[in-house]
């Protein structure tokens, strides 16, 4: 049986639509999997606290080199370090005037957990050793 030229024209219309869908519905496929891709990626990221950002940069040296930088002003330093960390300029600031002294709004046990179990993963372990004695003198909350 032969098809006329009109149903041959039906049927290649119909085989256009059914490769369009499935074109389009590779691409859906193909975006999804994009999109996993990146939420993925971040949920692999570390996710830390602001203080616990500052206490890193603490116990590894790293704020006593932003302080030699030549940085004069405490509010240009917490803008540089607020820019680095993506942080709030104003809090960085006040954590400033805390980080250097034993203030407890920057030491408690669940940051200085924390800082141990970074340090361990990482190697540094007479950053481990430091935290671990600070976190030894925290009085626990009752």
């Amino acid at each position: 049986m032969k098809e006329s030229p009109e149903e041959i024209n039906e049927m290649q219309s119909h085989l256009s639509e059914f490769n369009m869908t499935d074109v389009l519905i590779h691409n859906l496929i193909e975006r999804v999997k994009e999109l996993e891709d990146k939420v993925d990626k971040k949920k692999n990221r570390p996710v830390t606290t602001r203080s616990q950002q500052m206490l890193l940069l603490k116990h590894c040296g790293l704020l006593e080199v932003i302080q030699n930088l030549g940085i004069k002003q405490v509010k240009q330093k917490a803008k540089f370090l607020a820019i680095l960390l993506n942080a709030d300029a104003t809090n960085i600031e006040s954590d400033f005037a805390h980080i250097f002294r034993d203030s407890p709004e920057l030491r408690n046990a669940k940051d200085y957990e924390f800082l141990i179990r970074t340090f361990e993963e990482t190697g540094l372990d007479a950053q481990k050793t430091e935290a671990q004695a600070i976190l030894n003198k925290i009085p626990l909350k009752k």
